[in-house]
């Protein structure tokens, strides 16, 4: 079920979510850390024998970009009826399909197929959750769904200040770069791992939103069912729990959504 609360925010019942692996937080604030590894992995990358292995499901595209072939797979969980699905490297040895384990974060070359993949499919919302950032699986994917609307953050004005761009008079504070300055996501990305800040990476139309997020706030007391990652970000929420999809309302909305991100000072001091 979906509606519009004031009619800016667009909000989505869905309890197939909870269903998924991690769908369920522990707590409020900041989460444990996944586990680290292939046994781990929660997308069973080696293990085809188990029902969820990305290895049992239907291949739905396939790409070349700058540095890696990638595969499309449909989510478990999808948020969107007109399509959700996962990108990740794939490789294959004598015909056989195979898919390598690379932990969830954006190497300089994962980054720049990202960006690539962005250039090519501007008819999709493509997005990457860090961990402690919306990603409940240690294995480097992307995920991209298909939506036809415009979204909160796509209204939004952007400022430049200096060298960079930000979202202006928007409950989340996000960088902002377009096809002429995209290259620069590489240095702010690298600083954020380096310095261990969680972040979402958006990619619509022809602008890319980097929201450097507050590890403190990964679960927020207003809607402590999950946590709100990149499509929360673009102001889209998807919701497990019925009761708090029928009673929220805008402010709680920016409430949650002012407890997401860093400050603008903060993110200046890692640009």
């Amino acid at each position: 079920m979906e509606k519009l609360v004031d009619g800016e925010y667009c909000v989505q019942y869905n309890g197939f979510r909870k269903l998924r692996p991690g769908g369920v937080p522990p707590k409020l604030g900041q989460q444990p850390d996944l586990p680290v590894g292939t046994k781990e992995c929660r997308f069973y990358c080696q293990e085809p024998s188990h029902p969820l292995s990305l290895l049992r499901r239907e291949k739905l595209a396939e790409v070349n970009l700058k540095n890696f072939r990638w595969g499309a797979y449909y989510n478990l969980a999808p948020i969107e009826k007109e399509g959700h699905f996962l990108w990740v490297p794939v490789s294959s040895s004598q015909a056989v399909l195979e898919i390598p384990h690379i932990p969830q974060a954006l190497t300089a070359v994962l980054l720049e197929d990202a960006i690539d993949l962005f250039k090519r499919c501007r008819n999709l919302i493509i997005f990457f959750n860090s961990l402690h950032a919306g990603a409940t699986v240690d294995h480097l994917h992307l995920q991209a769904v298909c939506y036809k609307g415009k979204l909160p953050i796509q209204k939004a004005l952007v400022k430049k200040e200096g060298n960079f761009s930000f979202l202006e008079h928007y409950p989340i504070n996000a960088l902002v770069f377009d096809d002429s300055n995209v290259y620069k996501l590489k240095g702010v990305v690298s600083n954020l791992q380096t310095n261990k800040i969680p972040f979402n990476l958006i990619f619509i139309d022809n602008c890319a939103y980097l929201v450097p997020r507050n590890p403190a706030h990964e679960v927020v007391q207003e809607f402590p069912q999950g946590v709100l990652s990149s499509m929360e970000v673009c102001g889209k929420l998807i919701l497990t729990d019925k009761k708090l999809y029928e009673k929220v309302e805008e402010h709680l909305i920016k409430s949650a959504m002012r407890k997401l991100s860093l400050s603008t000072a903060q993110i200046a001091n890692l640009l």
